[in-house]
């Protein structure tokens, strides 16, 4: 991303209290014989999770906290990102993330603490796209509809915002500030 485009993406993240970041993990490698759940990101998926944490720092988007799946190849994008974002998000890991559909992100929206500003919720597709369909105002996401559509490429990231608490969140509640691909944030 241009320093023009992360200047305007943190200049629009700004106009929000209220940030979710919603991310699919980073590239992972061919299922093995420990199958799906244990796939560990491949060299490329840990360039694209240390792209993403120095792009998000670069437009100062630090989460307070972040959900992730347990999956491997999510835990270890998490794991690539703290090590930008430091100590400061609350991490959890939720089994459903990986396996229980739409209504797990939307569940995580709703139990989200008042204090936390900015949510981190790391998962898989095509749930996190879906969701993010699911959440968006239609009015703010006509261009990232197609995106959304087709579904998140490894590592890309939506930044939705609102003036609402994230717990009052639901369907059609948050502007799409942003779709990333971490080619996207590139210096």
């Amino acid at each position: 991303m241009a320093h023009s485009a992360r200047k305007m993406l943190s200049s629009r993240v700004k106009e929000y209290p209220y940030i979710v970041l919603v991310m699919r993990h980073g590239e992972a490698q061919d299922r093995g014989k420990h199958g799906d759940f244990d796939r560990e990101l491949s060299e490329k998926g840990k360039k694209q999770a240390k792209r993403v944490a120095k792009g998000l720092d670069h437009c100062n988007i630090i989460p307070d906290a972040i959900v992730c799946s347990p999956a491997k190849r999510a835990s270890q994008t998490m794991d690539r990102l703290l090590k930008r974002f430091g100590d400061k998000p609350r991490v959890d890991l939720d089994k459903d993330l990986y396996d229980g559909g739409i209504d797990a992100i939307m569940q995580q929206l709703r139990q989200a603490r008042q204090s936390t500003h900015t949510l981190m919720i790391i998962g898989h597709e095509p749930i996190v796209s879906m969701a993010c369909q699911w959440i968006a105002n239609p009015k703010t996401s006509s261009d990232a509809e197609g995106m959304l559509g087709i579904g998140l490429s490894t590592g890309s990231v939506v930044v939705l915002g609102s003036k609402q608490p994230i717990s009052q969140w639901s369907v059609r509640s948050a502007d799409v500030l942003a779709v990333l691909r971490p080619k996207d944030l590139a210096d």
